[in-house]
């Protein structure tokens, strides 16, 4: 099937570094003016190689991969166990008709000092994993600061201040503060590459907005489906995530049908938080059969 194309192209980064590449664009964007240019970045995702290299490459990394499927399975066990106490949870506030933007108004006016004690009363019962309470202290520690809990809540993520914030969805934060984590970073690494020191760049990153990125916006949005579907987590669901960061910069990537139905419900539920297209390359094949209609219309 190679054979019918000119050229072969195979990505070797993990979804982390694809991430960053689009953070990159939209700050050289911003600072600039214009419209970042992703579609520039496919020859850096998707560089030239061959069938040789591509076999080597993925021998390699096959005891690795076994490794980290220990670590997403592990990850799939625990992300049960949170949507198990998060919708007994949601189906309390939606009976007592606490929606999100309520909840919100109400994070932001209960008194930090009052949320801090009852954060810390929690912990002081015994049942928190012990791992947890020092990160539980800092969050306390926030909200105190700030002065609400929503104001600390946004602080301990390292999200408050930033343009896009309120738009945020709640089950986007921990993403989107990892977002902005690489943002930092990068900013500081092209600071030093252009020999600045006047935090001209890293001023801009309060003005990123994640889902304007193809692959964060798409990887997030199936992300967020997946959490409200009832359907137990499972290992291979992280690798489908850090596959979809791929998938805007292909003509077309294979998935499951689950994914690409999570990644139209998001597109039409809001298209704000799905980068326009993003999504359009999605394609499912359950046989080699099938595989083999898709390419060769691609190639027709």
């Amino acid at each position: 099937m190679l054979d019918l194309f000119p050229k072969i192209r195979c990505s070797y980064l993990g979804s982390g570094s694809a991430i960053q590449l689009e953070i990159r664009a939209q700050l050289l964007g911003v600072a600039n003016g214009v419209e970042a240019q992703y579609a520039e970045l496919r020859d850096e995702l998707f560089p030239v190689t061959t069938q040789k290299a591509i076999k080597e490459t993925t021998l390699g990394i096959e005891t690795k991969f076994k490794k980290s499927r220990v670590l997403f399975e592990l990850s799939a066990e625990m992300e049960n166990v949170w949507k198990t106490g998060m919708a007994e949870l949601q189906r309390l506030l939606d009976a007592e008709g606490l929606t999100e933007e309520v909840r919100r108004r109400q994070a932001r006016t209960m008194s930090g000092p009052a949320a801090a004690e009852a954060l810390r009363a929690l912990v002081s019962m015994g049942e928190t994993p012990r791992e947890l309470c020092p990160g539980l202290e800092r969050l306390a520690q926030c909200i105190e600061e700030e002065g609400d809990a929503q104001s600390g809540f946004e602080s301990f993520l390292g999200v408050k201040g930033l343009e896009i914030t309120s738009e945020v969805p709640q089950s986007d934060l921990k993403d989107v503060a990892n977002f902005f984590m690489l943002a930092r970073q990068e900013a500081s690494s092209l600071e030093r590459e252009l020999g600045t020191h006047s935090g001209d760049i890293q001023s801009l990153v309060r003005k990123l907005n994640p889902y304007q990125c193809p692959g964060f916006s798409l990887r997030v949005a199936v992300k967020r489906a997946r959490a409200r579907h009832p359907k137990q987590a499972e290992a291979g669901d992280w690798i489908d995530d850090d596959h979809l960061v791929f998938a805007p910069y292909a003509n077309i990537a294979i998935v499951d049908k689950r994914t690409i139905d999570f990644a139209q419900q998001e597109v039409r539920r809001d298209v704000a938080l799905v980068r326009p297209g993003a999504a359009k390359g999605l394609r499912k094949a359950g046989t080699l059969e099938q595989l083999d209609h898709i390419v060769a219309d691609l190639v027709r």
